[in-house]
């Protein structure tokens, strides 16, 4: 009897995740402005008139805190691999607009108001999967082109069998072994277009490709 009410239990938790993941996932907000993201993440940080790009934020989230790697993880969605973060904010940065990195102000976010599951660049290695957020100002096709030792500090790598975890952050590879499998590694350039938003996005590591690696794992 305990057992079933066990199964029972598990088998709602997963209905209920189903249900609300998708949601939180779609609120697609297509109304958002400046006035929006001011007002929504000035609780959480501090709004600064940046240089070349106009007002930027930069998040109260630690010293040690990068975009779409701290608090946060990847899960498959209609749109391709998808940033789900832990933080009350990231519906916004993480979703629209750019991240950039200041030697002075660390890492800032530059608004933007195209919705998108992740902004990012993607790179596979024999083994290993790669990201790194997308700088302002850069479109996805240029960033297939751009070497790969740009800001090599910037890139997260995981072996693939690790791709997929919620609590991914605990599998990232060290600065050492990271220099080694970026120098082989290659971009992964497959996209997702979006026609009812006419927008495209960067897909990432195809569903069949991850779901293979990560059963053998």
């Amino acid at each position: 009897m305990k057992n079933t009410i066990k199964i029972l239990t598990i088998s709602f938790a997963f209905i209920i995740l189903s249900i609300v993941i998708p949601i939180r996932l779609s609120a697609l907000q297509p109304n958002v402005s400046f006035q929006v993201f001011y007002d929504e993440l000035s609780p959480y940080g501090q709004w600064i008139d940046y240089p070349n790009y106009g007002y930027a934020w930069i998040p109260d989230a630690g010293s040690d805190f990068v975009p779409y790697s701290s608090g946060g993880h990847w899960i498959l969605t209609d749109y391709g691999w998808t940033w789900v973060s832990d933080y009350s904010w990231g519906w916004a940065p993480f979703h629209y607009g750019r991240w950039g990195y200041d030697n002075s102000y660390g890492w800032l976010w530059i608004p933007g108001y195209e919705w998108g599951p992740s902004w990012v660049s993607w790179r596979r290695a024999d083994g290993y999967y790669g990201w790194r957020p997308l700088e302002p100002g850069v479109s996805i096709d240029v960033s297939f082109g751009r070497e790969y030792n740009t800001h090599n500090d910037h890139w997260m790598f995981v072996r693939d069998r690790d791709f997929d975890r919620s609590d991914v952050n605990h599998y990232y590879i060290d600065r050492n072994e990271r220099e080694r499998v970026i120098r082989n590694s290659t971009v992964i350039n497959e996209k997702h277009v979006d026609k009812s938003r006419n927008t495209t996005y960067v897909y990432g590591p195809t569903t069949d490709e991850v779901q293979k690696v990560t059963a053998e794992g």
